[in-house]
């Protein structure tokens, strides 16, 4: 069933005719006319329903693919697709919360448990300071039955083993890291993030069902609790065209934005670099972290 004709305004001033028509496709989709899957309408459809031009349906549909709403394949059309996995800064949540949050249903795939020597964790592992043991949890991240992300967790042995935390917490699709570190007394109260984009492995791709040499978005996480302690440090790899890192950011001092301080982010350095300054170069402000668990 076709949607209703929505007029597209001519006046001067208005929003651009590609914009509006580009808006009022996402109204389909977010009203559910449209669903993941379903086809766009063509843009000689788009040209008889709202009476524009081939190049402003072709722009509209063009705004839609960049966006990440739909994807458009030659010879068959243009559809709906999953949209991004949205990382809005300055809210510092979960994955499973995030997920949650766009009305998806978030899940985990548990690949390893391991203990590890502090030195034989990788360079990663200095942000938890002198722990000698740490346990490393990596995860398949799936968003509905679609994987999505891979997490490399670290964390202090005695804090892991403190929160009762086993393999077998991790059994089930639903398991949440924060929520069971929560659940123990251990509340992530701030966090810092590094992101960079890198190329994945054989075994990335593989897990991820792409191809080698894909783009991952990198993210790079240190939790902390209370005074600041270091709770767990996470890199997690996202498929590139399934994230969307959104920042918001203010003029310091703007009357009525709300923002105490400035929004930043870290650009991407070395490892080692970012591990010795506690990722955070001289004179810049702490990260507000986005929702990447």
């Amino acid at each position: 069933m076709n949607a209703p004709v929505v007029a597209i305004s001519r006046t001067r001033g208005d929003r651009p005719l590609y914009a509006q028509l580009a808006n009022e496709i996402l109204r389909t989709i977010e009203q559910g006319q449209l669903r993941v899957g379903d086809r766009v309408e063509s843009e000689p459809e788009l040209m008889r329903r709202h009476g524009v031009s081939r190049a402003t349906a072709g722009k509209a549909l063009e705004r839609l693919e960049q966006v990440g709403v739909v994807r458009r394949e030659q010879g068959r059309g243009t559809f709906v697709q999953a949209a991004p996995l949205l990382q809005r800064i300055p809210e510092l949540g979960s994955f499973t919360e995030s997920v949650r949050q766009r009305g998806q249903v978030p899940t985990q795939r548990l690949l390893e448990v391991k203990p590890l020597a502090t030195e034989a964790a990788g360079p990663l592992a200095v942000y938890l300071g002198t722990s000698e043991m740490v346990v490393r949890l990596t995860r398949l991240r799936l968003v509905d039955g679609e994987p999505v992300g891979l997490h490399a967790h670290l964390l202090p042995e005695e804090l892991f083993d403190g929160a009762g935390l086993s393999a077998e917490s991790f059994a089930p699709e639903t398991a949440s890291l924060y929520g069971l570190l929560a659940a123990a007394g251990q509340h992530v109260l701030e966090a810092e993030e590094h992101l960079r984009s890198v190329a994945a492995s054989q075994s990335e791709a593989d897990m991820l069902e792409a191809e080698e040499g894909a783009p991952l978005m990198r993210v790079v996480r240190v939790s902390y609790g209370s005074r600041r302690t270091p709770i767990e440090v996470t890199d997690a790899r996202y498929l590139g065209d399934r994230f969307d890192y959104t920042v918001a950011l203010a003029r310091p001092g703007t009357p009525g934005v709300g923002l105490a301080s400035p929004l930043t982010t870290h650009k991407g350095v070395d490892d080692e670099n970012q591990a010795r300054g506690h990722g955070r170069a001289r004179g810049d402000h702490p990260g507000h972290g986005g929702r990447v668990r």
